[in-house]
């Protein structure tokens, strides 16, 4: 109230007193944990003390900020390799090769300390109930299993693997965190209007299995009906390339034809409408 109809001295000494509550209550905050810490150690055993230690250095700003520079190093080296060795340049180059490839046990290295760290602090229940946690487990159990198998067929796509922890990125974001939760809180909305979608598609699959199977090979079964009914609701040269074949070769029914594709046409419309 002084603030907004009081004098400048006025609102400039409520605006003093208000920092200087905010100072004492920040301070009997930081003497209450420091108190709690000690009894803790007093009280706790050797292991609960060292989690608790790991865990405040864990959940630093310096351990997070140096994790958020290796990981973006990471995406950067892999966006480097990709360009410098692609499939048809391996096996030329292999100084450049042995280079990425210290380069990627490296990161899995630190990686995987890192992950021992959390799961050192955070162990077990906290661990595991939380979702970013599983991801960065199960990429390093991805990345640790490609290193020590280099032998197996496709083992390159497990390695790009570790790529994927660029998304732990957008924990640190706000903006980005406030994205991914509201697509995360969106997939069971989608998936229920994705399986609508199949459902009709799949009755439009078995009339266009009966009406054209025998004449056209993308109408031979239900599944390949189903792929071209895919092809019709994406927009890919539905008319051209399918509606208008059919049609040429059902003279005597050319409407009915237009028909169905124009109402399965139609269907896709409204539907991909309805739920954008």
């Amino acid at each position: 109230v002084l603030k907004i109809y009081g004098s400048s001295a006025q609102s400039a000494q409520c605006d003093a007193m208000r920092e200087a509550w905010v100072l004492a209550i920040n301070t009997a905050r930081k003497e209450a944990l420091e108190k709690q810490r000690k009894h803790e150690d007093m009280t706790s055993d050797f292991v609960t003390r060292w989690q608790r230690r790991t865990r405040e250095i864990y959940e630093g700003k310096v351990m997070q900020i140096s994790i958020a520079i290796v990981i973006l190093a990471s995406y950067m080296a892999a966006m480097i390799e990709s360009q410098m060795l692609p499939p048809l340049e391996q096996g030329k180059f292999p100084e450049t090769e042995q280079i990425f490839k210290t380069l990627e046990f490296v990161f899995t290295i630190v990686f995987t300390l890192e992950l021992s760290l959390n799961m050192f602090g955070h162990w077990f229940s906290p661990f595991f109930s939380d979702g970013w946690n599983v991801f960065d487990f199960l990429v390093v159990c991805v990345s640790l299993f490609a290193l020590s198998n280099e032998d197996l067929p496709a083992i390159n796509v497990l390695r790009l693997m570790r790529v994927f922890k660029m998304v732990r990125l957008f924990k640190q974001l706000s903006s980005l965190r406030i994205l991914i939760n509201a697509l995360s809180s969106s997939i069971l909305p989608v998936c229920n209007s994705f399986a609508i979608l199949l459902l009709v598609s799949s009755i439009y699959a078995v009339v266009a299995t009966d009406m054209f199977g025998a004449r056209f090979d993308y109408f031979s079964n239900f599944f390949e009906s189903m792929f071209t009914l895919f092809q019709i609701c994406t927009g890919d040269s539905w008319a051209s390339s399918v509606a208008r074949n059919v049609m040429d070769s059902n003279d005597s029914q050319k409407g009915l034809v237009a028909l169905f594709f124009c109402q399965l046409r139609f269907d896709c419309w409204s539907r991909a409408h309805e739920y954008s």
